[in-house]
């Protein structure tokens, strides 16, 4: 068991050195897991220690809060005789991520469910309701692969017997879906701070033409702000600046970039959008194109890189918003 627990723990270190900043739970994503690990049963059940493996069903919530639904199966043999049978374990738990915006993402676990094991002497069975606790980690590939590393402590409560405790520990891999997009409010008008330049082509998969202009400013149509919510109603892009401008100043916010594709994401606490159109084209500073998705919580704005590299930049706070200031070629 020791071994087993020292394996584990070492493949988590791995992990814990290399955790580049990376969105990769937003809430909302339905998850499938599949598992493989070992069974530590309490010395009173004269079971020896065996494979565990496993399949579950999780959905997010909210980027941080999760529920998932676990089934476990382990063979069963003791030592106290030769009879042999399998343990089925069934379980719900309630799942908190830590930093879910990282490629890296600890969690802890709380639940319960019913587990079966066969008796020693007979053709009987225990069938018992059980209390675990535990977590692990999540380590993304990208936003629907992740490798995941898992231990519970697990409590079966028997009427005549006393209660046993188990230890599982596993690896596996989880599949998550993406996200839905959401379309949120759009551009009213264009209007040029500079002599208007003729549109570029538009990309294929952008539905709607989006007007571009070099430089430009973009107005949205909804200027009336919900109860709470800062709302972005301009945004601007000239010289090596893109602003962004809201009714109140942005002072809750988080940056960090994504990969395949290469994007920059900026998270506006309580945040809401006025424009409408899903995707605006820029084609400017190295950006091709600007993307909003509505949350409960917050608004995402993306900036899509043209060469799938963002250049370099830094974010200034304004009076009116944000400003990202490209650096670099």
């Amino acid at each position: 068991m020791h071994k087993q627990i020292l394996l584990l723990a070492a493949i988590l270190l791995v992990f814990v050195v290399e955790s580049p900043v990376m969105a990769e739970i937003q809430g909302r994503e339905i998850s499938v897991s599949t598992f493989l690990g070992g069974y530590t049963f309490d010395g009173k059940q004269h079971v020896q220690t065996n494979i565990a493996v496993g399949l579950g069903l999780g959905y997010n919530l909210t980027k941080h809060w999760g529920l998932e639904g676990n089934f476990t199966l382990v063979p069963v043999k003791y030592t106290i005789n030769n009879r042999k049978g399998d343990l089925f374990n069934l379980r719900g738990d309630v799942l908190y991520h830590f930093m879910p915006e990282r490629k890296l993402v600890p969690f802890v676990a709380l639940g319960g469910g019913w587990s079966e094991t066969p008796k020693p002497f007979n053709n009987n069975t225990n069938q018992d309701l059980t209390l675990d606790y535990g977590g692990g980690v999540k380590y993304f590939f990208n936003d629907w692969l992740a490798l995941r590393g898992d231990a519970r402590h697990i409590f079966s409560f028997h009427s005549k017997e006393p209660t046993w405790q188990n230890f599982e520990y596993t690896i596996g891999v989880t599949f998550q879906s993406r996200r839905p997009k959401s379309v949120s409010p759009a551009v009213k008008e264009v209007v040029p701070a500079a002599a208007v330049q003729p549109a570029e082509p538009e990309p294929k998969t952008v539905k709607e033409e989006p007007v571009q202009v070099e430089p430009m400013i973009l107005k949205a149509e909804n200027t009336v702000a919900p109860e709470g919510k800062s709302l972005i109603t301009e945004m601007r892009v000239e010289n090596n600046e893109i602003e962004i401008i809201a009714n109140v100043p942005i002072r809750d916010y988080k940056l960090f970039t994504l990969t395949e594709p290469s994007r920059l994401v900026i998270d506006i606490s309580k945040g809401a959008s006025g424009f409408t159109l899903e995707k605006i084209a820029i084609n400017k500073l190295g950006v091709a194109t600007v993307r909003f998705e509505s949350y409960p919580d917050y608004l995402r704005i993306f900036f899509d890189s043209v060469q799938g590299k963002m250049l370099p930049y830094r974010v200034e706070e304004t009076a009116k918003g944000l400003k990202i200031i490209i650096t670099g070629p």
